[in-house]
């Protein structure tokens, strides 16, 4: 569905009826108003008309232009309709709290690009990856109306993509009504919206279960980083809930999705939930590594010796060092002379370019018949 066809469908439900196919085709009222909608995307003037025509609309239809682009742009964009409750206590306009609303939200859909390619308990900087960024850059955000707690945010789908993929598979020069995959935009717009309703349940949970119940969530896209967003839509107290409300684009088939509603009774445990996830952060896994050890480092006799071994990390052979107590050294050099496998259990981490094995709890020499598939 084209942008024209989904202004004319809106358009026919609202009464109005056209005169002859043509690339500008006239379209009138019942009182008499008459506008046209061009059909040729390709002409130059194509969005000049367009944006004449919806200009047109507004002043005729009494709606904002915002209303119109989220009637049109249904057929390239799912739309997420974002609508806050202001307390009664606050009556003024708040301009700064609308603008935490509106990074929160942005906020979410950032987060669910990220966790999309790598789920995570915390988000620090850096690039958040091609995909993620072509989407975000894509992504639209505006008002409905001036003073109002709503607006719509309109999210890429992807279907060029999905066109050039189609016509490489089968050489057609068209996009399916439904297309049965869904492209990685939808599943990004609906991550968002998963990661946000399981946020919120698990908010209500924490009260009685306490915040571990976060604990394994991040698998499904739930982060410090996302409590902390989803907390900042209820700033200084102005908001006594936020509705998100999908409308999912009919062009990609997916399972539809509900309205959720976040309670400003829940960002107190959002805060503590994005505490508790940071800390969690911190802890490091054990890490048990194989291989045979390649280099052994001397220093002061009685005190901590380091060892180099080599190993498999992530498929690929990788340099390992570790720094050992002198009854595990002993054992080091044993397996150096020998050429010995060991096996060592510790805190993987970085030290520049080089990779080091903390806190070792356990190192020993092993048969190669007893050592386990892989390092883990």
């Amino acid at each position: 569905m084209s942008e024209s066809t989904a202004l004319e469908q809106y358009l026919l439900s609202l009464g109005w009826t056209s005169g002859d196919p043509a690339d500008l085709r006239e379209w009138f009222s019942e009182d008499g108003d008459v506008v046209v909608v061009p059909h040729k995307q390709e002409y130059a003037d194509y969005r000049r008309v367009m944006s004449h025509t919806k200009s047109e609309l507004e002043s005729i239809l009494g709606v904002s232009r915002t209303f119109l682009d989220s009637v049109t742009q249904l057929a390239s964009s799912d739309v997420i309709d974002v609508h806050a409750f202001p307390t009664l206590r606050r009556p003024a306009y708040a301009f700064d709290a609308i603008l935490e609303l509106l990074e929160s939200t942005r906020a979410s859909f950032t987060l669910a690009a990220r966790s999309l390619t790598k789920p995570a308990i915390l988000y620090g900087g850096g690039s958040v990856g091609k995909d993620a960024t072509e989407y975000l850059k894509d992504l639209r955000i505006g008002f409905s109306q001036p003073g109002s707690y709503s607006f719509p945010v309109f999210a890429p789908l992807g279907l060029e993509k999905l066109k050039s993929r189609t016509e490489e598979m089968d050489g057609q020069n068209a996009i399916p009504e439904a297309a049965a995959v869904e492209t990685y935009e939808r599943r990004v717009t609906l991550r968002m919206l998963d990661s946000v309703r399981e946020t919120t349940v698990l908010a209500e949970e924490a009260s009685e279960s306490g915040l571990s119940v976060f604990d394994e969530a991040y698998v499904n896209g739930v982060s410090s980083n996302l409590c902390e967003a989803i907390d900042g839509m209820f700033v200084d107290g102005y908001f006594s809930a936020v509705e998100i409300r999908p409308r999912l684009a009919v062009e990609i088939t997916s399972q539809p999705r509900s309205i959720i509603r976040v309670e400003a009774s829940r960002a107190p445990v959002l805060k503590e939930a994005a505490s508790h996830l940071r800390e969690l952060s911190k802890r490091v896994e054990p890490t048990t590594v194989t291989g045979r050890v390649t280099d052994l480092h001397r220093s002061t006799p009685g005190t901590d010796e380091s060892v180099s071994v080599t190993t498999l990390l992530g498929g690929k052979r990788r340099v390992v060092q570790m720094e050992l107590d002198p009854a595990q050294y002993q054992q080091a050099i044993r397996a150096h002379d020998t050429t010995s496998t060991v096996i060592a259990r510790g805190e993987l981490s970085k030290r520049g370019t080089r990779s080091w094995l903390e806190n070792v709890s356990s190192f020993a020499i092993v048969d190669d018949a007893t050592l386990p598939g892989t390092n883990t």
